[in-house]
This record gives structure tokens, C-alpha cells and sequence, in this order.
């Protein structure tokens, strides 16, 4: 199923020969024939971290004025990857740190959970960037930015 490469989801209602991908409606998808599916069962706490931003990315704007027009003219394409930082005091030897400095230099990506404080969750997973970097202004604390940019949709769960 080439249209859930590189997706993070959760599994639901396991049964012994079918399980549901939650959040996932595979209507017209195509027939998995062979791959491997990766189990994440535990996560890293990025116990230091302080904010996530992630935006919603902006569609690309085509421009698509003829010669007859007065003014331009644009049509919204493809919306743009989402980008986002997670903002966090430096902690070297954090293992959510030692898990991000790893893909990074694997350039591989890695799954991401954020609880929110209501017990809401979302699920996605980005590729990344840090690690290692940090900023130290005089009489503080030192902090340090992970970039990601998520490789499919982003999936949100009440609990």
C-alpha cells in the first residue's frame, strides 16, 4: 500500500486475521502485497521541552495570468510539507535527544507522539534535524531547537 508508506497510525480492533488502522479510510487504495510494518510501543519523553509549533503550511500559489488579464491571476496548487520546531532545554545526555541525534545523522526518520493536556494525542511521522546544536544566553539556561517535517498526515486521537 504505497499510500501509507512512511505513515504513523494506530492500530485498533485486532482481530486474527484484520486490524483497523484508526483515522485511515483505505477506499481505493491499493492491495498490500508485501512490506513491513514497524510496531512502536514506547516512547522517548522530550521531558525538557518547552514548546512545538507546527503551522499549517500554505498551498502553493500558481500563477496563472493569460495575456488578456488585467491584473494576475492565481490558483492554489499542492499546500506546502509542514514544518515545525520543538523548542526544548539543552539536555546532552536526554535519551529523546540521543534517539533525534541518531536519525538525524541516519537521516532517517522517527515517530513522534505529543499529549496534549486534556489527554489528547497526535501521532506523525518526520523527518528531523538536532541534536547537538544549542544557544546559551549569558545568565540562562541553555536551550535547543529539533526541526521536523512530517513525512505523511498528521493523526490526532481524543485519548
Amino acid at each position: 500500500m504505497v499510500e501509507l508508506d512512511g505513515q504513523a497510525v494506530r492500530v485498533a480492533n485486532v482481530a486474527a486475521n484484520t486490524f483497523e488502522l484508526e483515522g485511515i479510510i483505505g477506499v481505493g487504495y491499493t492491495a498490500w502485497t508485501a512490506g513491513t510494518a514497524k510496531k512502536v510501543t514506547t516512547f522517548a519523553t522530550f521531558s525538557k521541552s518547552q514548546n512545538i509549533t507546527m503551522p499549517n503550511p500554505a498551498p502553493a500559489r500558481i500563477d496563472t495570468t493569460t495575456l488578456i488579464d488585467k491584473t494576475k491571476q492565481y490558483m492554489f496548487g499542492l499546500p506546502d510539507a509542514p514544518q515545525g520546531t520543538i523548542k526544548a532545554l539543552y539536555n546532552p545526555n536526554g535519551t529523546a535527544e540521543a534517539l533525534i541525534f541518531a536519525a538525524t545523522k541516519a537521516n532517517l526518520p522517527l515517530v513522534f507522539r505529543v499529549t496534549f493536556a486534556a489527554g489528547q494525542k497526535t501521532i506523525f511521522n518526520a523527518n528531523v534535524s538536532g541534536g547537538t546544536g544549542f544557544t546559551l544566553a549569558q545568565n540562562a539556561a541553555a536551550d535547543s531547537d529539533v526541526a521536523f517535517s512530517p513525512r505523511k498526515d498528521v493523526m490526532a486521537y481524543a485519548t
